[in-house]
């Protein structure tokens, strides 16, 4: 089951994250400032002021499907083909100065400075690693190994976009902040998006710094 409603540009998304604890973590980082290129907050809601007086009809309950979705992280291409430091993938942590989607900032429980990164690699492949942890990172395939955290490991998250095998719904928890995450357009492979994700494995290529390590 798909985790976000439909967008307008579907091609320029690379990924959709939701919030998947209930502690708020994860919901509390997303609206964290760093984090406003992929914010995209959730639709419907109550009636924050009134918009009807006393003698006008109740409005009748939307249709199915119109309240929208919660909030959520939509990456997209144009976004990421701006930023720096892709060498060692798309960097989740607690780190301003070096995460590309920040986790809180330096002192939340359970999240370190570099967390893991996302990464795309040659075959078109994506992949999680967790580099530098200190309390490790669990991911979950349709809530499979959901809970078992490891430190320094590496979790494949999509296969290559032709072929159509189902990993099932992945989550990804970081001393219980815990996400789900979704390739909306990853399985499907058409041209336009195989372009755009191409274009960032070559940027990430660009970037790439030997050596480079984080804190824990």
């Amino acid at each position: 089951m798909s985790i976000h409603p439909a967008m307008d540009d579907d091609d320029d998304v690379f990924a959709v994250i939701v919030a998947k604890d209930n502690r708020n973590k994860a919901s509390s980082a997303f609206k964290l400032a760093p984090n406003a290129r992929w914010f995209r907050p959730a639709a419907g809601g109550v009636a924050e002021t009134a918009l009807i007086g006393s003698r006008e009809p109740t409005p009748a309950i939307a249709p199915h499907g119109d309240e929208g979705s919660a909030d959520r992280l939509v990456l997209t291409f144009s976004e990421l083909m701006q930023l720096d430091g892709l060498g060692k993938g798309i960097r989740a942590g607690t780190n301003t100065a070096s995460s590309h989607i920040l986790l809180g900032h330096r002192g939340t429980r359970g999240v370190s400075s570099h967390q893991y990164s996302i990464f795309v690699d040659g075959q078109m492949r994506i992949w999680l690693h967790d580099y530098h942890s200190k309390h490790g990172t669990a991911v979950g395939h349709g809530q499979q190994n959901a809970h078992e955290r490891r430190v320094n490991e590496t979790w494949l998250l999509a296969f290559e976009p032709d072929i159509r095998t189902y990993l099932g719904e992945l989550t990804i928890d970081s001393g219980g902040l815990v996400i789900g995450i979704e390739f909306p357009n990853h399985r499907g492979g058409n041209a336009q998006y195989l372009e755009k994700l191409r274009a960032l494995v070559d940027r990430t290529k660009e970037d790439e710094v030997p050596g480079l390590q984080g804190l824990a």
